[in-house]
């Protein structure tokens, strides 16, 4: 048992209780947990694997366990002060008549998961009209955001603007604003921004409004960030956790039209992670054979150079 397929098995946010128990067997169990804390917090899953054993009663050897309570309130805090921040931005720019889309784990940090520090993130995602990027970085500037010194001069993607940074609490918060999904290298055809401010989802951050991409869509982003940026099993946890949270909402017919590779993905995925029930019935998914190597941690690119 690998320590990918252990971490794997945790890449969703509930866990029933047949699989908690097979959790706890496996932790107990495992010959050797050698680099397994590194592994997690590579993976971004540190915070919803210890969720997972405690829920499942699992005895993790001190040496695991006092690093991994370390990272897990790492991460609490500086989920709060992300939280806080974002909460601090969409204020300003509702009250400056300027939607946002929050997209990857600015979304799902909330819409999945139970407690937003469960999905630790690199930084903050925003997608914006183009016509509003003036008016933002406006805003922006106010709150005390600034946006450091180009490292290249080479310019790696045009989906968002240069980074920009804020300083609170200890934390450097970092937002990208993206003014559309994906590099036009990658998708040359993608959805325009409009339509996809006119079918966006609205929730709520601790009672303060914002919008997300609609299901479908936030899945299909969710699934093409997955196949092409480095693979992480927090990315996996994404996409099992928002079918699973909104199985009886999702437009799964107009899934199957359209993003039909989504689907596929989750028929492999299904044998790391399992997908529910109703995720399969629901969705359409027919399961085939395990694929070799279920459970390696993936080692060619990006990881690899292309050389090789």
């Amino acid at each position: 048992m690998t320590l990918y397929h252990i971490l794997g098995r945790c890449a969703k946010a509930q866990l029933p209780p047949v699989e908690l128990s097979e959790l706890r067997r496996e932790v107990e169990h495992a010959s050797m947990l050698d680099g397994l804390v590194e592994q997690a917090e590579a993976q971004r899953m540190a915070p919803l694997f210890y969720s997972h054993c405690r829920a499942a009663g699992a005895e993790l050897p001190q040496e695991i366990r006092l690093p991994l309570q370390g990272l897990v309130l790492r991460h609490t805090a500086a989920a709060a002060v992300r939280i806080a921040v974002l909460k601090d931005l969409l204020a300003n720019t509702q009250s400056a008549g300027i939607p946002l889309i929050l997209l990857k784990g600015a979304a799902t940090a909330t819409l999945a998961y139970s407690d937003p520090a469960l999905r630790p993130m690199r930084d903050l995602d925003i997608l914006s009209r183009p016509q509003d990027v003036p008016g933002l970085y406006g805003i922006l500037e106010q709150m005390g955001f600034v946006t450091p010194p180009s490292l290249s001069p080479l310019v790696i993607s045009d989906k968002h603007l240069p980074h920009t940074e804020l300083q609170r609490e200890g934390l450097t918060v970092t937002l990208e604003v993206h003014t559309r999904l994906f590099d036009s290298l990658w998708r040359p055809q993608q959805p325009a921004v409009s339509e996809l401010f006119q079918r966006a989802r609205p929730f709520e951050i601790e009672g303060q409004p914002a919008l997300s991409l609609s299901l479908e869509d936030l899945l299909w982003h969710t699934y093409q960030h997955l196949v092409i940026e480095e693979i992480r099993l927090i990315g996996i946890a994404d996409l099992i956790s928002i079918s699973q949270r909104y199985v009886d909402e999702i437009n799964w017919t107009l899934i199957r039209q359209h993003y039909p590779d989504l689907l596929a993905a989750l028929s492999v995925i299904h044998f790391l992670a399992p997908l529910p029930p109703e995720v399969i019935r629901r969705s359409g998914i027919l399961l085939g054979r395990p694929p070799t190597g279920i459970g390696q941690d993936w080692a060619g690119w990006p990881r690899r150079a292309l050389g090789e």
